[in-house]
């Protein structure tokens, strides 16, 4: 009983966290997709700063679907 208590606990905060991370996540996307699109460029820096920032928020979401109650 005790160890489904401290699962619970420890998902409930661990939920709390990724959602953070993942609006975190959204607001920096759209603001590298802005900045790439209204001065259009290609900047490769720039570029790939998008592609981690949309794997990185793609594992946050699988994380939290996967964080479940006991």
């Amino acid at each position: 009983m005790l160890e489904k208590i401290k699962h619970n606990v420890w998902v409930f905060f661990a939920r709390i966290r990724t959602k953070k991370e993942i609006k975190k996540l959204k607001q920096h996307l759209g603001n590298l997709s802005w900045y790439i699109g209204v001065e259009k460029m290609d900047d490769p820096q720039l570029v790939k700063q998008y592609k981690e920032a949309e794997v990185d928020l793609f594992m946050n979401e699988t994380m939290l679907k996967g964080l479940r109650y006991a």
